[in-house]
């Protein structure tokens, strides 16, 4: 956790706060660009960014709705604006995709960098490809399958539907009320996952962080949970084990267990520093 902390500080100085040296980028200037093009329900978005945050929520109305929030640093006022210039995102379109790309063109010091965020409105149905260097990463009710890579940044992801794939070097984990395959894996921090129908062979790995899994009693899959220097803990009636240590378990999962390794299901949790708790979803009332 120390790690962690340090680190993420690091980050935040080196993407937000300009430094007072040789160098000095003692200026700032901030700009939003907005524009609104039309959705084809084939169409994938790919939304990246060199730094900053990416929040995908769901559009009402048949068309994307792009909003970046440009922050750029200078020697000089003039400076700042001119570069703000440079951050516009590149937007291209066709009937297949739609990619919106924010790129660092000017030259970076080492403490200080520009930053792009996004806020873009979505309708339901399409594929969506998200990337941060350092950023958080997050996307609501896209009914569609979810790739999503920061280098550092929290990634949180609900209500996808197909292949959901999460990737942080140093931030936590969160995925609620997904159906389909699962892969997340962060060096740095905790993985929750809650309410979802999992298809395939999913994973979810921290390297330092704790895991939970919240999964419906009604669901059938073979687990196998593993942590170097931590616990797992889950419920007996749930779980059938057919391997079991305080540390590491192998077994199934559901409350009707005929024909389940038919199924080709499974859930793998590992953690090398971190417990792993394994509990079942608590029904609405």
């Amino acid at each position: 956790m120390k790690n962690r902390l340090a680190f993420t500080c690091f980050t935040l100085l080196s993407c937000c706060i300009p430094f007072v040296g040789c160098n000095i980028k003692n200026y700032s200037a901030s700009r939003d660009f907005q524009k609104t093009i039309p959705f084809d329900s084939q169409m994938e978005v790919e939304v990246s960014s060199f730094c900053g945050d990416i929040v995908i929520t769901k559009s009402e109305l048949p068309e994307i709705s792009i909003v970046a929030h440009m922050k750029a640093y200078g020697s000089s006022q003039k400076e700042a604006e001119g570069i703000l210039d440079s951050l516009i995102p590149s937007i291209e379109s066709n009937e297949k995709s739609t990619q919106i790309v924010a790129q660092q063109q000017k030259e970076r010091s080492m403490f200080v960098s520009n930053s792009v965020d996004f806020e873009v409105r979505v309708p339901s149905g399409c594929n969506l490809r998200l990337t941060s260097s350092n950023g958080r990463i997050s996307s609501a009710d896209s009914q569609a399958s979810v790739s999503a890579n920061t280098s550092n940044g929290d990634v949180s992801i609900s209500n996808a539907l197909g292949s959901v794939e999460l990737n942080s070097s140093n931030g936590e984990i969160e995925v609620k009320q997904c159906d389909g395959n699962l892969q997340a894996r962060t060096s740095n921090g905790r993985i929750d996952i809650t309410g979802c129908n999992l298809q395939g062979d999913c994973k979810a790995i921290t390297t330092n962080g704790e895991i939970e899994a919240t999964l419906p009693a009604s669901t059938n899959l073979k687990v196998k949970a593993t942590t170097t220097n931590g616990t797992v803990q889950f419920p007996a009636s749930n779980l059938k084990t057919t391997r079991k240590s305080e540390n590491a378990i192998e077994g199934t999962w559901g409350a009707d267990l005929e024909g389940q390794s038919s199924l080709g299901v499974s859930l793998t949790l590992e953690s090398s520093n971190g417990d792993i708790v394994i509990k079942e979803t608590v029904p609405s009332i």
